[in-house]
């Protein structure tokens, strides 16, 4: 079983980890949601940065996100470079070479090793065209 969690950018430019907490005020849904820190409170993240555990981690042991950028790669093969996506029901890479590929397991046979460059939301230089 994989963990469910999730992770968003606060306005102080913080990656915040944690569950995801919806909050209503007044009976009125707002658009900000908040991710639980250090205890049992929320911190509210810019809600167009908040991405789930995809459950795998890169070549270097970095946990892969949804909004992730990723160089993917083999021993054979020129290095790609794809946005980690969730398009339900499932994870997947969009790439500019390859399109949208499913997402593979870290058991997968391939041996296709990925590894965490940046993110949309902070690194949008490293992807191009529709990638954005």
């Amino acid at each position: 079983m994989r963990d469910i969690k999730f992770r968003g950018l606060s306005k102080d430019d913080e990656w915040i980890y944690g569950d995801l907490v919806h909050q209503a005020f007044d009976g009125i849904l707002v658009h900000e949601v908040g991710i639980k820190k250090h205890g049992n409170y929320p911190v509210f993240v810019i809600p167009e940065t908040v991405g789930q555990f995809t459950g795998l981690t890169d070549a270097n042991g970095v946990e892969i996100y949804e909004g992730d950028i990723i160089k993917i790669g083999s021993t054979n093969d020129i290095p790609d470079y794809g946005v980690v996506k969730f398009i339900a029901p499932c994870f997947l890479i969009e790439s500019e070479s390859n399109g949208v590929e499913p997402f593979f397991s870290d058991d997968d046979e391939d041996k296709i090793w990925f590894e965490v460059c940046g993110n949309i939301h902070q690194n949008p230089e490293l992807i191009t065209g529709d990638l954005k």
